[in-house]
């Protein structure tokens, strides 16, 4: 027997990261120039459209030094939640059920060498996520005090995002089997198992934890600009979304040892839903019953679907509702009156229905080529389109029932219109830029996207 292998290795010696380095350049030789000219394009995008947003988002510049304060810190609030939330959905994502479940699950690991490198991954991929954040971010340099706090609190969300989702998300089989936390699943689980009711949950307590920290860091930046005796505890309350990502990154390293039962816990879930489910069931997925009220030529390619993403991006379709339940919280707003909440309504529901649509890139990259050859490019694209316009539907719902409930009916008809017809033109752009791109379609479709939500919202305001 040869020397023991350290579990601990730097990133020269780690065989994830080689691994990662390796496919990394692999990817960079395949794509060239064009995937580096594609990467560019969201950027260029989100600045196009930031002018567009001016009288909407950005509504509060230019007028009083408290206004501006309040105002920057929603913003930043709003932008902040964003990420944190992204990055938790994405940390549950290549953590748990990531593209390199198919080599990790049937070799031994090493916990803490696979952590390093998984972390290390997000890292170098999701930065572009924070820069397009900061971009986000550029109509506030008329403000330079707003604009380096805003940046701090964007910061902070993307690092709590990163921590808390990685800890969140391993830790979640630890207190499935633990007993003080039993009586919670059993509240909660419904029909699921335990153990799975665990990893349902987990992103989105993650989103809570994360989303707090954001939360206290907006009131701390929104006092820590209006000056006064509470700006030292404002500054304590800035840090707190970076104290709470460091606590969750410290918090996952000491729980990578997971990671070698998941095949096992997820088989254990594999197991209870055959032996509980009804033979019917274990075909059922979200929305299967709508596949009768599509035009027959597109049922099997929209069952498909809506198969590959109840089973492979479960994570965007519960999203979803979260996003949903973001737009209803916008339009409950009472600044501005009906009209504020409405326009408000629309911006967050349609910057949620634009992310939304980004899981079609993932859902043309895990698909091979072969099979659109076989079942048809253009059929499955419109099957993509119907697809993705059903899994956007809790935005422009929830947002219009709590318009409704708070403004009345005609805000609420309104805002779900508007909703409703960027919906069928998301899904669309969506669906047709990743039957050509795959799975750089994004690079392609979140620019156009982000601008034609600014157009909607310009319109609107005419």
């Amino acid at each position: 027997m040869g020397p023991p292998v350290r579990d601990t290795l730097p990133p020269v010696n780690n065989p994830y990261a080689l691994a990662d380095a390796r496919m990394r350049r692999a990817r960079a030789r395949e794509g060239g120039w064009r995937s580096r000219t594609l990467g560019l394009l969201p950027a260029i995008g989100l600045l196009a459209a930031l002018p567009l947003a001016r009288d909407t988002f950005y509504g509060f510049l230019g007028g009083g030094a408290g206004a501006q304060a309040i105002g920057a810190a929603g913003a930043a609030a709003r932008i902040g939640l964003a990420l944190a939330g992204a990055m938790c959905l994405d940390t549950y994502n290549q953590a748990v059920r990531g593209p390199d479940r198919g080599v990790i699950d049937v070799h031994p690991l090493l916990a803490t060498a696979w952590g390093d490198a998984l972390v290390r991954r997000i890292v170098r991929t999701r930065l572009v996520w924070l820069a397009l954040a900061g971009v986000a971010l550029v109509p506030l340099h008329v403000d330079p005090p707003a604009l380096a706090v805003s940046a701090l609190v964007v910061t902070g969300a993307w690092i709590a995002g990163l921590g808390v989702g990685l800890a969140v998300n391993l830790a979640a089989p630890l207190t499935a089997d633990a007993p003080a936390w039993a009586g919670i699943y059993d509240a909660i689980r419904g029909a699921n198992p335990r153990m799975q009711a665990a990893f349902l949950y987990a992103p989105g307590a993650a989103l809570g934890i994360a989303g707090g920290s954001v939360v206290v860091a907006s009131a701390g930046m929104e006092r820590a600009l209006a000056g006064g005796e509470a700006a030292p505890l404002a500054v304590v309350a800035l840090l707190a979304p970076i104290g709470v990502g460091v606590l969750g990154l410290t918090l996952a390293r000491r729980c990578y040892g997971v990671r070698a039962r998941l095949p096992m816990l997820l088989g254990e879930i594999d197991a209870l839903h055959a032996a509980a489910e009804h033979p019917e069931e274990a075909g059922s997925v979200y929305l299967s019953w709508t596949v009768r009220y599509v035009p027959a030529s597109l049922r099997a390619s929209y069952l498909h679907e809506l198969r590959h993403l109840w089973r492979g991006q479960r994570g965007w379709v519960t999203g979803a509702w979260g996003l949903g339940a973001l737009t209803a919280l916008a339009g409950w707003s009472i600044a501005g009156g009906a009209s504020g909440a409405t326009g408000m309504a629309r911006l967050v529901g349609g910057a949620g229905l634009a992310v939304v649509g980004i899981v079609a890139s993932r859902l043309a990259g895990d698909d091979p080529a072969w099979l659109d050859a076989w079942l048809g490019a253009q059929g499955r694209a419109r099957a993509r389109a119907v697809a993705l316009f059903g899994v956007m539907q809790p935005l422009p719902w929830l947002g219009a029932l709590s318009l409704a409930v708070r403004h009345g009916a005609g805000a609420a008809a309104e805002g779900f219109l508007a909703l409703e017809l960027l919906a069928v033109c998301l899904a669309a752009l969506a669906a047709g830029t990743t039957a050509r791109l795959r799975a750089s379609g994004w690079l392609v479709y979140f620019p156009l996207a982000m601008l034609l939500v600014a157009v909607t919202l310009l319109v609107s305001t005419w």
